[in-house]
């Protein structure tokens, strides 16, 4: 089934939602065989390869499957594709999320790294907060190309080689500029 294809009649799909909202999980398990393969293919490509490196595509499809199993009653569906696009709309929330609590924590990792470990008691956890957002400011001062080797070494976490590519720059100059960009910010944030 390509994304282009027929999906089931409607009135299969509503009789097994109706079914499966009243605890049948059988009728569950037939509806998330057919629509499988159609978010699945969705789902890789809401994903793209960068976030793909992260996570399966398979992960996503279980979690949004899960999500959709606790809100079967608040659906209410005009058609096969609306019910599609539902369980679509859950995994682009899924993605997204997933992709922020990546980023944000491999920016707080960073932050360790460059404002040194942070006490997490509670007269410090302001302070904390407040040597983030100096990190934060201190970024957007560098150029974008310092910003962006940070921003994809520390924080999406590719290799070398991989932001060569993406820079269509060589592998030492691009770990050449990261050493430079993590200087500069080293220095931003000591004066």
């Amino acid at each position: 089934m390509t994304m282009d294809e027929p999906l089931p009649d409607f009135d299969w799909t509503q009789a097994k939602l109706e079914r499966a909202k009243q605890g049948d999980g059988g009728a569950m398990r037939e509806l998330l065989e057919v629509y499988n393969k159609p978010l699945l293919l969705r789902v890789r490509t809401m994903m793209g390869p960068r976030a793909r490196q992260h996570a399966e595509t398979g992960d996503f499809v279980q979690e949004t499957i899960l999500a959709a199993l606790k809100r079967l009653d608040s659906v209410d569906l005009a058609s096969s594709r609306a019910f599609l696009a539902w369980l679509t709309t859950i995994a682009r929330h899924r993605i997204i999320d997933s992709v922020r609590k990546k980023y944000e924590d491999s920016f707080t990792e960073f932050a360790t790294t460059m404002l040194g470990s942070s006490n997490e008691r509670p007269s410090q956890h302001a302070i904390h907060h407040e040597e983030l957002d100096r990190l934060a400011l201190a970024l957007e001062s560098l150029d974008a190309d310092r910003r962006r080797v940070i921003e994809l070494r520390n924080f999406e976490g590719l290799t070398f080689g991989a932001i060569a590519r993406e820079l269509d720059r060589s592998e030492n100059a691009v770990q050449l500029l990261h050493a430079r960009a993590v200087s500069e910010l080293g220095r931003i944030l000591d004066t």
